[in-house]
């Protein structure tokens, strides 16, 4: 049998893990938790997994948002934990290749050496795992680890200068590219992360507010006239967009906004590797 290798994108969020390949778009929930015997027991769902990793039990997916006792939603600065590793060993197992070039993702501001290469290393290797008894092998054969936000700049190479926000569950992100012919360049200066200000993580419901909070800040780096590519789950929230755009005319929502990031990426990923 011909083994299967391919670039796999993933990006692993606090709230939702999006997957893009060759084969698929897809996303399921991120929440984990602890496994438990239950009396009464439902049919499977699409994305109900009882995950069985380095000798561990968990529950993953939907089934760990409705039967675990303690759903876990990790808001770490860093992705160098079981959390995020875990994410992407589920979504390979369900979505990925035999053999894996894979592409993931970490904040703009956790875009340094340190946080790559610790995630690589943590990545990189063979690999098995268990889902609702279904053993599968598989093996990362390289890991890169793209910026997010400005990941989503990959999907159509819009030029000139081009601003994204990518509105998260626990981080937002807004990123500045400037593409003039061949040359395409990130600008760090105009470029970051607010940390801890996601929708999960501050729990908020005064969407108004939420958005006036996040044009205030941009309006310090970015003209109300600039092109703004709208992206991640939040960009989904109506109220949201409409009062940003209050703010930022030009504002426009991306296509399937909440998997932008993982599309760039996939994009990105297959220049990267040479294949498909």
């Amino acid at each position: 049998m011909t083994e299967r290798a391919g670039v796999f994108a993933c990006d692993n969020g606090g709230y939702s893990t999006c997957v893009v390949n060759a084969k698929c778009f897809n996303q399921f929930p991120s929440v984990k938790g602890e496994f438990r015997e239950r009396a009464l027991v439902n049919p499977q769902g699409n994305h109900d997994y009882i995950v069985e990793f380095k000798g561990k039990k968990y529950m993953a997916g939907t089934l760990a948002q409705t039967e675990s006792r303690f759903p876990m939603q990790m808001h770490t600065r860093s992705k160098q934990h079981l959390f995020y590793d875990l994410s992407i060993m589920i979504a390979i197992h369900q979505f990925g290749y035999d053999k894996n070039y894979l592409i993931t993702s970490v904040p703009i501001s956790m875009h340094q050496e340190v946080e790559k290469e610790g995630i690589r290393k943590r990545l990189v290797g063979e690999w098995s795992l268990v889902i609702n008894g279904l053993e599968r092998k598989f093996t990362i054969e390289d890991v890169k680890v793209a910026p997010e936000t400005v990941s989503a700049f990959w999907i159509h190479e819009p030029e000139g200068k081009n601003r994204f926000l990518d509105i998260g569950s626990r981080t937002v992100g807004y990123g500045t590219t400037i593409k003039e012919g061949n040359i395409m360049k990130y600008i760090d200066s105009e470029s970051g992360t607010f940390m801890g200000k996601g929708l999960e993580a501050t729990e908020t419901t005064n969407f108004e507010e939420f958005a006036d909070f996040l044009a205030g800040k941009l309006l310090a780096l970015w003209d109300e006239k600039d092109k703004v590519y709208l992206l991640g789950g939040g960009a989904k929230n109506k109220t949201i967009v409409d009062q940003f755009k209050k703010y930022f005319r030009n504002a426009e929502v991306m296509d399937n906004p909440q998997i932008a990031n993982a599309k760039g990426m996939y994009v990105l990923g297959r220049n990267v590797y040479g294949r498909s």
